[in-house]
Protein backbone atom coordinates (compact mmCIF):
# COMPACT_ATOMS: atom_id res chain seq x y z
CA UNK A 1 0.00 0.00 0.00
CA UNK A 2 2.73 2.40 1.06
CA UNK A 3 4.74 1.70 -2.35
CA UNK A 4 1.62 2.56 -4.07
CA UNK A 5 0.96 5.78 -2.81
CA UNK A 6 4.91 6.64 -3.07
CA UNK A 7 4.39 5.78 -6.81
CA UNK A 8 1.26 7.59 -7.14
CA UNK A 9 2.57 10.76 -5.73
CA UNK A 10 5.54 9.99 -8.11
CA UNK A 11 3.40 9.99 -11.02
CA UNK A 12 1.25 13.14 -9.92
CA UNK A 13 4.55 15.22 -9.71
CA UNK A 14 5.53 13.70 -13.01
CA UNK A 15 2.31 14.78 -14.73
CA UNK A 16 2.35 18.03 -12.76
CA UNK A 17 5.90 18.43 -14.59
CA UNK A 18 5.07 17.59 -17.88
CA UNK A 19 1.98 20.23 -17.41
CA UNK A 20 4.63 23.18 -16.40
CA UNK A 21 6.97 22.41 -19.25
CA UNK A 22 4.14 22.16 -21.80
CA UNK A 23 3.16 25.48 -20.42
CA UNK A 24 6.05 27.23 -20.14
CA UNK A 25 6.88 25.37 -24.00
CA UNK A 26 3.57 27.02 -25.51
CA UNK A 27 4.80 30.70 -23.80
CA UNK A 28 8.18 30.25 -25.26
CA UNK A 29 6.74 29.41 -28.75
CA UNK A 30 4.22 32.40 -28.53
CA UNK A 31 7.81 34.43 -27.02
CA UNK A 32 9.50 33.42 -30.46
CA UNK A 33 6.43 33.82 -32.40
CA UNK A 34 6.43 37.54 -31.33
CA UNK A 35 9.68 38.11 -31.71
CA UNK A 36 9.99 36.60 -34.94
CA UNK A 37 6.94 38.81 -36.03
CA UNK A 38 8.69 42.12 -34.65
CA UNK A 39 11.80 41.56 -36.26
CA UNK A 40 9.63 40.87 -39.75
CA UNK A 41 8.18 44.04 -39.60
CA UNK A 42 11.42 46.27 -38.14
CA UNK A 43 13.38 44.64 -41.81
CA UNK A 44 10.00 45.44 -43.53
CA UNK A 45 10.42 48.86 -42.63
CA UNK A 46 14.02 49.14 -42.88
CA UNK A 47 13.82 47.84 -46.69
CA UNK A 48 11.08 50.35 -47.20
CA UNK A 49 13.33 53.31 -45.58
CA UNK A 50 16.18 51.75 -47.99
CA UNK A 51 14.00 51.65 -50.95
CA UNK A 52 12.62 55.28 -49.98
CA UNK A 53 16.32 56.72 -49.55
CA UNK A 54 17.60 55.41 -53.10
CA UNK A 55 14.64 56.44 -54.69
CA UNK A 56 14.69 59.71 -53.68
CA UNK A 57 19.18 59.95 -54.40
CA UNK A 58 18.08 58.49 -57.66
CA UNK A 59 15.50 61.57 -58.65
CA UNK A 60 18.19 64.11 -57.06
CA UNK A 61 20.86 62.66 -59.19
CA UNK A 62 18.19 62.51 -62.11
CA UNK A 63 18.42 66.29 -61.61
CA UNK A 64 21.78 67.40 -61.11
CA UNK A 65 23.29 65.82 -64.03
CA UNK A 66 21.38 67.61 -67.12
CA UNK A 67 21.46 70.71 -65.11
CA UNK A 68 25.57 70.27 -64.78
CA UNK A 69 25.38 69.49 -68.39
CA UNK A 70 23.25 72.67 -69.82
CA UNK A 71 25.76 74.17 -67.71
CA UNK A 72 28.58 73.27 -69.19
CA UNK A 73 27.28 73.60 -72.87
CA UNK A 74 25.75 77.46 -72.21
CA UNK A 75 29.44 78.41 -70.43
CA UNK A 76 31.10 76.96 -73.60
CA UNK A 77 28.94 78.99 -75.79
CA UNK A 78 28.95 82.23 -73.79
CA UNK A 79 24.90 82.03 -73.58
CA UNK A 80 24.33 82.44 -69.90
CA UNK A 81 24.84 84.74 -67.06
CA UNK A 82 26.70 85.13 -64.08
CA UNK A 83 23.49 84.84 -61.95
CA UNK A 84 22.35 82.17 -63.98
CA UNK A 85 25.60 80.12 -63.08
CA UNK A 86 25.49 81.08 -59.39
CA UNK A 87 21.52 80.28 -59.42
CA UNK A 88 22.19 76.55 -61.29
CA UNK A 89 25.18 76.13 -58.89
CA UNK A 90 22.80 76.78 -55.88
CA UNK A 91 20.34 74.47 -56.97
CA UNK A 92 22.95 71.35 -57.69
CA UNK A 93 24.40 72.68 -54.23
CA UNK A 94 20.84 72.07 -52.36
CA UNK A 95 20.34 68.76 -54.18
CA UNK A 96 23.51 67.33 -52.62
CA UNK A 97 23.20 68.49 -49.53
CA UNK A 98 19.74 66.91 -49.91
CA UNK A 99 21.47 63.53 -50.72
CA UNK A 100 23.99 63.71 -47.67
CA UNK A 101 21.24 64.01 -45.53
CA UNK A 102 19.06 61.16 -47.00
CA UNK A 103 22.34 59.17 -46.31
CA UNK A 104 22.29 60.53 -42.56
CA UNK A 105 18.53 59.39 -42.26
CA UNK A 106 19.12 55.82 -43.52
CA UNK A 107 21.88 55.64 -40.45
CA UNK A 108 19.21 57.48 -38.14
CA UNK A 109 16.22 54.86 -39.14
CA UNK A 110 18.64 51.89 -38.11
CA UNK A 111 19.33 53.32 -34.74
CA UNK A 112 15.45 53.78 -34.41
CA UNK A 113 14.55 50.84 -35.35
CA UNK A 114 16.56 49.36 -32.32
CA UNK A 115 15.35 50.13 -28.72
CA UNK A 116 18.92 49.94 -27.11
CA UNK A 117 20.36 51.79 -29.69
CA UNK A 118 21.57 55.36 -28.78
CA UNK A 119 21.36 57.95 -31.05
CA UNK A 120 24.31 60.00 -31.45
CA UNK A 121 22.73 63.49 -30.22
CA UNK A 122 24.13 66.77 -30.25
CA UNK A 123 21.70 68.66 -28.27
CA UNK A 124 23.09 72.47 -27.92
CA UNK A 125 21.26 75.72 -27.86
CA UNK A 126 20.16 77.95 -30.86
CA UNK A 127 18.18 80.32 -32.00
CA UNK A 128 15.21 78.17 -34.17
CA UNK A 129 14.22 80.75 -36.34
CA UNK A 130 17.19 81.91 -37.47
CA UNK A 131 17.69 78.35 -38.69
CA UNK A 132 14.49 77.77 -40.44
CA UNK A 133 14.86 81.03 -42.24
CA UNK A 134 18.37 79.85 -43.42
CA UNK A 135 17.37 76.44 -44.04
CA UNK A 136 14.33 77.87 -46.21
CA UNK A 137 15.81 80.87 -48.09
CA UNK A 138 18.55 77.87 -49.34
CA UNK A 139 16.05 75.45 -50.03
CA UNK A 140 14.08 77.86 -51.96
CA UNK A 141 16.08 77.15 -54.72
CA UNK A 142 14.77 73.54 -55.15
CA UNK A 143 11.32 74.29 -54.17
CA UNK A 144 10.73 76.98 -56.44
CA UNK A 145 11.49 74.63 -59.58
CA UNK A 146 8.20 72.80 -58.15
CA UNK A 147 6.07 75.25 -58.56
CA UNK A 148 6.00 75.00 -54.44
CA UNK A 149 5.39 78.45 -52.94
CA UNK A 150 6.37 78.97 -49.14
CA UNK A 151 5.13 81.57 -46.54
CA UNK A 152 7.17 82.35 -43.74
CA UNK A 153 5.81 83.62 -40.21
CA UNK A 154 8.84 83.42 -38.05
CA UNK A 155 9.71 85.80 -34.67
CA UNK A 156 12.74 87.56 -35.12
CA UNK A 157 14.47 84.66 -32.50
CA UNK A 158 13.43 81.90 -30.52
CA UNK A 159 16.06 79.96 -28.68
CA UNK A 160 15.40 76.11 -28.15
CA UNK A 161 17.62 73.18 -26.75
CA UNK A 162 17.65 70.15 -29.42
CA UNK A 163 19.97 68.91 -32.25
CA UNK A 164 20.11 71.28 -34.94
CA UNK A 165 21.36 69.30 -37.70
CA UNK A 166 18.23 66.61 -36.79
CA UNK A 167 15.75 69.43 -36.13
CA UNK A 168 16.61 70.60 -40.18
CA UNK A 169 16.99 67.43 -41.57
CA UNK A 170 12.80 66.89 -40.23
CA UNK A 171 12.13 70.43 -41.48
CA UNK A 172 13.42 69.10 -44.86
CA UNK A 173 11.74 65.47 -44.93
CA UNK A 174 8.71 67.77 -44.41
CA UNK A 175 9.15 69.68 -47.22
CA UNK A 176 10.07 67.18 -49.13
CA UNK A 177 6.61 65.64 -48.17
CA UNK A 178 5.34 68.98 -49.75
CA UNK A 179 7.33 68.15 -53.10
CA UNK A 180 5.53 64.83 -53.05
CA UNK A 181 2.38 66.70 -52.88
CA UNK A 182 2.80 68.53 -55.31
CA UNK A 183 3.67 66.04 -57.61
CA UNK A 184 0.36 64.53 -57.21
CA UNK A 185 -1.12 67.75 -57.49
CA UNK A 186 -2.59 69.02 -60.76
CA UNK A 187 -1.39 72.88 -60.22
CA UNK A 188 1.47 74.51 -58.16
CA UNK A 189 1.15 73.77 -54.07
CA UNK A 190 1.42 76.85 -51.30
CA UNK A 191 3.14 75.82 -47.89
CA UNK A 192 2.86 78.29 -44.90
CA UNK A 193 5.86 77.88 -42.33
CA UNK A 194 4.85 79.03 -38.71
CA UNK A 195 7.05 79.65 -35.54
CA UNK A 196 5.02 80.24 -32.01
CA UNK A 197 5.65 79.60 -28.86
CA UNK A 198 3.32 77.82 -26.39
CA UNK A 199 3.28 76.25 -22.98
CA UNK A 200 7.33 76.17 -22.57
CA UNK A 201 7.81 74.97 -26.26
CA UNK A 202 8.61 75.79 -30.03
CA UNK A 203 5.83 75.50 -32.25
CA UNK A 204 6.69 74.63 -35.89
CA UNK A 205 3.57 74.40 -38.05
CA UNK A 206 3.59 73.46 -41.82
CA UNK A 207 0.94 73.51 -43.70
CA UNK A 208 0.10 72.82 -47.24
CA UNK A 209 -2.46 72.07 -49.91
CA UNK A 210 -3.30 69.07 -50.22
CA UNK A 211 -5.91 65.79 -51.67
CA UNK A 212 -7.53 62.68 -50.43
CA UNK A 213 -4.69 60.63 -51.99
CA UNK A 214 -1.95 62.20 -50.47
CA UNK A 215 -3.64 62.81 -46.81
CA UNK A 216 -4.20 59.13 -46.84
CA UNK A 217 -0.04 58.28 -46.27
CA UNK A 218 0.34 61.11 -44.46
CA UNK A 219 1.09 59.85 -41.78
CA UNK A 220 2.95 56.66 -42.87
CA UNK A 221 5.46 58.91 -44.84
CA UNK A 222 6.31 61.18 -41.92
CA UNK A 223 6.61 57.86 -39.06
CA UNK A 224 10.57 58.70 -39.35
CA UNK A 225 10.30 62.01 -38.45
CA UNK A 226 8.06 61.90 -35.76
CA UNK A 227 10.55 58.67 -34.41
CA UNK A 228 13.34 61.27 -34.79
CA UNK A 229 11.74 63.83 -32.95
CA UNK A 230 10.65 62.07 -30.23
CA UNK A 231 14.19 60.96 -29.41
CA UNK A 232 15.44 64.47 -29.14
CA UNK A 233 12.95 65.33 -26.90
CA UNK A 234 9.98 66.97 -28.91
CA UNK A 235 6.76 65.46 -30.85
CA UNK A 236 5.31 65.98 -33.86
CA UNK A 237 1.86 65.31 -35.30
CA UNK A 238 -0.32 65.12 -38.64
CA UNK A 239 -3.51 65.93 -39.28
CA UNK A 240 -5.91 66.66 -42.53
CA UNK A 241 -8.50 69.43 -43.08
CA UNK A 242 -10.68 70.11 -45.68
CA UNK A 243 -8.02 70.06 -49.01
CA UNK A 244 -4.88 70.16 -46.49
CA UNK A 245 -2.45 68.87 -44.23
CA UNK A 246 -0.95 70.51 -41.07
CA UNK A 247 2.17 69.04 -39.76
CA UNK A 248 3.07 70.16 -36.02
CA UNK A 249 6.42 69.56 -34.70
CA UNK A 250 7.18 70.78 -30.78
CA UNK A 251 10.27 71.15 -29.25
CA UNK A 252 11.57 71.92 -25.74
CA UNK A 253 12.11 75.82 -25.25
CA UNK A 254 16.32 76.52 -23.49
CA UNK A 255 16.01 77.23 -19.55
CA UNK A 256 17.09 80.61 -19.74
CA UNK A 257 13.91 81.23 -22.12
CA UNK A 258 11.35 79.59 -19.84
CA UNK A 259 12.93 81.19 -17.01
CA UNK A 260 12.39 84.77 -18.73
CA UNK A 261 9.30 83.94 -19.63
CA UNK A 262 8.49 82.86 -16.31
CA UNK A 263 9.27 85.87 -14.51
CA UNK A 264 7.77 88.40 -17.02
Amino acid sequence: VVLALVCGVIVDRYRLALQQMHALNIQLDARVAARTEELERLMRRRREETHRVEKDIRSLMTIQLPELELLQLDVEEGNISPEAVAHTISYVRVAQQLQLGLMQDMHDAAVLDDPAAQLDLAVRRFDLAARLREAMSLYAVYLERERVSVALELPASLWVEADSRRVERVLVNVMERVRLVRSLHAGPVCARVQLVEQHGYAIIRVTYDSNERCIASAQRALAFCAALVSRIGGSLHVASGAGCELVTIALPLDQDTVMYETAH
